[in-house]
């Protein structure tokens, strides 16, 4: 499983699209095998979500997030947290 955090720095941030970084999960069974931490590509309405998508994430946790990454999420299968 994938786990994708909108972070500014190691804390979760309050809006999605204007993190400073993301960091990556890799989740197999109850452990964490693969931490990864990106910076944010850029905020691009659309796009960001459309990255996530590319990575495989199951998950995506953010304090917020506009209606735009919500519908886009939802429709690529990946649940918000």
């Amino acid at each position: 499983m994938i786990v994708v955090v909108a972070c500014d720095g190691e804390v979760v941030s309050n809006h999605f699209g204007k993190c400073s970084n993301f960091i990556i999960y890799e989740i197999q069974g109850n452990s964490v095998i693969k931490k990864t931490k990106i910076k944010n590509p850029g905020h691009i309405p659309g796009k960001i979500p459309e990255y996530i998508k590319s990575l495989g994430a199951e998950y995506i946790i953010s304090a917020g997030m506009g209606m735009k990454a919500i519908e886009l999420f939802k429709s690529y299968g990946i649940k918000r947290i």
